[in-house]
């Protein structure tokens, strides 16, 4: 079994033009990486974890040389990639793993040109890029061949989210485990990809979620309901600008509007005459949001005024 690369990603060679490899980063500018030990889990119910084999000595002295270029920036990646991806499954998760990790070092050591080359090469793996992807997505910490911590920060968490939002369907089942999960950070990301996709599949799970007891968790199941067209969950949305908190309201009244559910104004409506005639400034004023945002139209609280301007249209 293939040992894991030493991720020094950010080392690059100091190259004689200032643009050249990423974008002019030497070895004195960034602290070289340290290699990462161990392989990463799949926690997760719905992801496979990648085969694994032995590779032969000219696949490892190959991987090695598309490594080393990876690591310079040098233009022949592109294509050593495409090798290294047709080399099997197996391979491809090498280089997923790879590639989630110097997407973790160069993070954790500032590097962020790197960051985001990993992150796109993780994307043009696509479905191959689940199994670590998912993974990113279930761990906090992870630790150097020396046995260094290195922490997974909330922004790794929303790289791999992010990744997982471009992969789209196939990373929807792991996704779904992930928000399952009860742990409030990993949950958030989770549900913002799920958002991004707009999955059939995941329309139960975010309605559900968008009534957890954590605010933060159930405004980003609200605002991932923007992409959901369906009575269920224009429901909801109405439903959820009386909630009692402020930060949750607002996100329900922007979901409204983003997702253009210009179906939901006559319920919106009516919604702002009861929290009027009920002293509910909070509800009222988030339904004049949704009202304004959907029409254009700047009539206040008047849930009569409404109700004409709506007929008028």
């Amino acid at each position: 079994m293939l040992p894991f690369l030493l991720l020094a990603a950010c080392a690059a060679t100091p190259e004689p033009e200032p643009n050249a490899g990423w974008g002019g980063i030497v070895e004195d500018q960034v602290e070289p990486m340290p290699p990462l030990a161990g392989k990463l889990a799949v926690p997760t119910p719905s992801v496979v974890p990648y085969p694994v084999r032995d590779f032969t000595p000219e696949e490892l002295a190959f991987i090695d040389r598309a490594w080393a270029a990876f690591r310079k920036g040098d233009p022949a990646w592109a294509e050593l990639r495409v090798q290294w991806f047709d080399m099997g499954p197996e391979a491809a998760g090498v280089l997923a793993e790879n590639l989630y990790r110097a997407m973790v070092l160069s993070r954790a050591r500032g590097a962020l040109q790197v960051v985001e080359i990993s992150k796109k090469e993780l994307m043009a793996l696509r479905d191959a890029a689940v199994p670590v992807v998912i993974g990113g997505l279930s761990v906090r910490a992870t630790k150097t061949a020396e046995g260094e911590e290195v922490r997974v920060g909330q922004e790794i968490l929303h790289d791999a989210a992010e990744v997982a939002s471009f992969i789209g369907q196939g990373a929807v089942p792991g996704l779904l485990d992930i928000a399952g999960c009860g742990e409030p950070s990993l949950v958030r990301e989770a549900v913002w990809a799920l958002g991004n996709i707009a999955d059939p599949r995941a329309e139960e799970a975010l309605l559900r979620i968008s009534s957890d007891p954590n605010i933060y968790i159930r405004a980003e199941a609200l605002l991932a309901l923007r992409r959901y067209p369906t009575a269920a969950a224009g429901d909801r949305l109405v439903a959820a600008l009386e909630d009692p908190d402020s930060f949750v309201a607002e996100r329900a009244a922007r979901a409204i509007v983003a997702g253009k559910r210009t179906e939901v104004l006559p319920a919106v409506v009516d919604l702002l005459d009861r929290a009027a005639r009920a002293g509910n400034i909070l509800a009222a004023k988030e339904c004049v949001n949704a009202l304004s945002g959907l029409t254009g139209e700047k009539l206040g609280p008047d849930a009569a005024a409404w109700r004409r301007a709506l007929k008028g249209n």
